[in-house]
């Protein structure tokens, strides 16, 4: 039967016109209201599906509100109203007693109790608010029940979409039995549905129906949904008879309302009004069988959401121009070679016969993998040339990159080609900013900075380079996490002592060969290796010698940005990553130990490798966001971002 009624005196010859002896049949119903579908369409269409502001009444009755469990969007209005038609003592309301609401934690409160009560609150926030009557609250009762409520308020990202995946049969633990069947016409914007119910009273002793039951009852309608909600003008069906036309049955309109609420694919909140039955009520419904449940799921679009993505540069994005350059000209200082005077690497070799190269274990290589291909580039080699252009494979097509290495500010970074057509490379052009490698083009003749990592000067000015992921680490934890990488040669076509550091004890001591910016900020030594990161005009480093000697995995935030920091002292490598996805997903991470090139695992059970793929579990193959980060020398990082944070 319908849930419990507000009042169980009303009985009316209305009642005995509702009893049923026949059903139409759906389909016979359905073509009867199709004709209606056109202007339902246009209003449907008027409206824009998104949740609009609404006003929900409460009643605040002699023992109860009603509803008590009240499930709402942020910023909709909810009104507490004592019940004029409520009868306390037979004289009427004014003889209940009096009124007031109050949230449990007082983020809400009405005036003085009365009985004739109401209140009335915007509620701007999501979440779940309890709330009481100060005069009847028994602590420890349900809701609905001894003055106890709950207004619960959808986040936005929380807000269900209603999609053709609910077409179902639907039914409820309050109301057993029953049934009730859903039709979403997507692309008109409408709900149909259909609850098979019964009579509030039982039928008078001696009625009978020949087919089904004298109480049985039928309450339809149409109507235009809106985000995670319908309200529907019901009719109840009677008069016809069984599979025939003749007489026809009638559909009694404006029976009343009922409001469906779906909290997900599997969960609603149905509730009804019937006026002139004095009926009213909620109740939970779910699928008679969850079969259906994927497809509504894969149906659903995904809330839309935000998520802190990187700048498109490390500095300004449109910075000044002055003199013809984003950088000032005067702090520019020539590095004595001419262009191309330190020889990039124009053809590198590799080999996989790791066995027959004596690279010390020690050694750092800035490591590279780029679809299958996975390379080593031996800082003994990249002290002497500071530039290889080399080629990948992208996309299943030949790609060229051009890896560059300042030993100056110790920082390493791969860039992607993209002059087309023309010469895809660049050169070092023996100009330093703070100390740090200045590049050219050979296309068009462009400056670029490498730590910046934009055009300062010329025709490609203010132009950002595609950058990929490098690793810089030793060799022996490059080996580890990737035996079969292939590792660049000495032979590079030029006659240098590789074995040789071409800068004496730089590399140790608080000495710089050239001018840097900042150099008062000694809050770490100079020469200190730092994992830096840049998230709008926050700039943070993370000390390598600070990590542990395993694995250690930090989730941080810089500026708006949900990071996940891996690093090593032992193994001697640093990467970050945006922790937060696509669909702003925020994940959390723990390292894992003994495992490389795996680092890390998230709270849902996947692993990650130390270039942010995952590499098991449901998020095999996605990839963490690529951050403005890399490795240098602290003198640089603060030289060019100024005032960083350091973790400690």
């Amino acid at each position: 039967m319908l849930p419990e009624s507000n009042s169980r005196q009303y009985r009316s010859s209305k009642l005995q016109a509702w009893r049923l002896n026949t059903f139409n049949s759906l389909e016979n119903f359905v073509s009867g209201i199709i004709n209606k579908l056109s202007i339902l369409a246009v209003l449907a269409i008027a409206q824009p599906h998104c949740a609009i502001a609404e006003t929900h009444n409460v009643l605040v009755r002699d023992n109860f509100f009603s509803p008590g469990d009240l499930l709402i969007n942020p910023s909709d209005t909810v009104v507490w109203m004592s019940d004029s038609n409520e009868n306390c003592g037979g004289g009427g309301y004014g003889d209940c007693p009096e009124h007031a609401v109050t949230a449990d934690e007082f983020s809400l409160s009405s005036n003085s109790p009365s009985n004739s009560f109401s209140f009335s609150q915007v509620v701007s926030n999501a979440g779940e608010t309890v709330d009481h009557s100060e005069v009847q609250k028994k602590p420890g009762k349900g809701f609905n029940t001894f003055m106890n409520g709950r207004i619960t308020a959808l986040s936005e990202e929380a807000i269900f979409q209603i999609n053709a995946g609910l077409n179902d049969a639907w039914v409820s633990a309050d109301a057993s039995l029953q049934g009730l069947i859903f039709t979403v016409y997507e692309d008109l914007g409408l709900f149909f549905l259909s609850w098979f119910t019964f009579d509030f009273l039982p039928p008078d002793t001696g009625v009978t129906a020949v087919f089904g039951a004298a109480d049985q009852r039928w309450v339809s309608g149409l109507g235009a949904y809106s985000g995670d909600s319908v309200t529907i003008n019901v009719e109840l069906t009677s008069g016809g008879l069984f599979n025939a036309s003749d007489p026809m049955a009638t559909q009694e309109g404006n029976y009343g309302t009922i409001t469906i609420v779906f909290i997900n694919c599997n969960e609603a909140m149905l509730t009804y009004e019937f006026p002139l039955a004095e009926l009213s009520g909620q109740m939970t419904l779910t699928r008679a069988v969850p079969d259906n449940v994927a497809l509504c799921e894969a149906l659903a679009p995904r809330p839309s959401c935000t998520r802190a993505d990187p700048d498109i540069s490390h500095g300004l994005d449109n910075p000044p121009i002055i003199d013809g350059a984003t950088i000032p000209v005067s702090e520019v200082f020539d590095g004595g070679p001419g262009p191309d005077g330190i020889p990039p690497v124009e053809s590198p070799r590799f080999t996989q016969d790791l066995d027959s190269i004596k690279l010390d274990p020690a050694e750092l290589v800035v490591g590279v993998k780029v679809g299958d291909d996975i390379r080593a580039y031996p800082h003994n080699i990249l002290n002497w040339h500071e530039v290889v252009n080399d080629q990948f494979t992208m996309d299943s097509l030949p790609e060229r990159a051009t890896l560059n290495y300042c030993p100056l500010t110790g920082s390493a970074m791969l860039w992607k080609s993209f002059m087309e057509p023309g010469d895809r490379t660049f050169g070092t052009s023996g100009l330093l900013y703070n100390s740090n490698l200045i590049m050219y083009d050979r296309a068009t003749r462009s400056f670029w900075s490498q730590m910046l990592e934009q055009s300062i000067t010329g025709p490609e000015i203010t132009r950002i380079p595609d950058r990929l992921q490098v690793v810089e680490t030793s060799w022996r934890t490059w080996k580890a996490m990737y035996p079969e990488t292939l590792l660049m040669t000495e032979e590079t076509g030029f006659s240098r002592d590789y074995d040789a550091y071409p800068y004496g004890s730089y590399r140790k001591d608080r000495k710089l060969l050239f001018p840097a910016n900042n150099l008062d900020d000694d809050r770490l030594h100079r020469k200190e290796r730092v994992l830096g990161i840049n998230v709008g005009s926050s700039s943070k480093v993370y000390p390598i010698s600070n990590f542990s000697t395993n694995v250690e995995v930090l989730n941080d935030t810089v500026g708006d940005m949900q990071v996940v920091v891996a690093g090593s002292s032992g193994l001697n490598f640093g990467v970050v990553y945006n922790r937060e996805l696509e669909d702003c997903t925020v994940l959390n991470f723990e390292a894992v130990q003994n495992s490389l090139p795996v680092v890390m695992q998230d709270n849902e059970g996947n692993e990650w490798d130390v270039f942010g793929t995952a590499v098991s579990g449901a998020r095999t193959g996605q990839q963490l966001q690529k951050t403005n980060s890399y490795l240098s020398y602290w003198f640089a990082w603060t030289a060019f971002f100024p005032g960083a944070d350091i973790h400690q």
